[in-house]
């Protein structure tokens, strides 16, 4: 019998080479993942979010650097925390 007989699961296992279809699998899901948390976070500095949100205009104002907003202000966000469930390594890496 040819591959094509197998199940899709027994033929990305028997790959010559070692060639690992889950891990290319996981990294396009890392990447898209990375790209719903950049979207979130560019969404949070538009004019029309900034405009509405005092929460984000507060800190935004505050010491210790006025015109910054901490990072753990954005990881606070329900979007970010819950939904996305990013870290500050995927905050980081989203932006780079």
């Amino acid at each position: 019998y040819s591959t094509g007989d197998l199940p899709l699961s027994r033929r990305r296992e028997g790959r010559a080479g070692g060639f690992r279809y889950q891990a290319v699998q996981d990294r396009g899901s890392h990447a898209r993942h990375l790209r719903a948390v950049r979207r979130q976070v560019e969404y949070y500095f538009t004019d029309a979010n900034l405009r509405q949100d005092w929460f984000f205009q507060e800190k935004i104002a505050e010491d210790p650097e006025p015109g910054w907003l901490e990072l753990r202000w954005i990881l606070s966000c329900p979007r970010i925390r819950d939904s996305l469930r990013a870290d500050d390594a995927d905050v980081l890496e989203a932006l780079k």
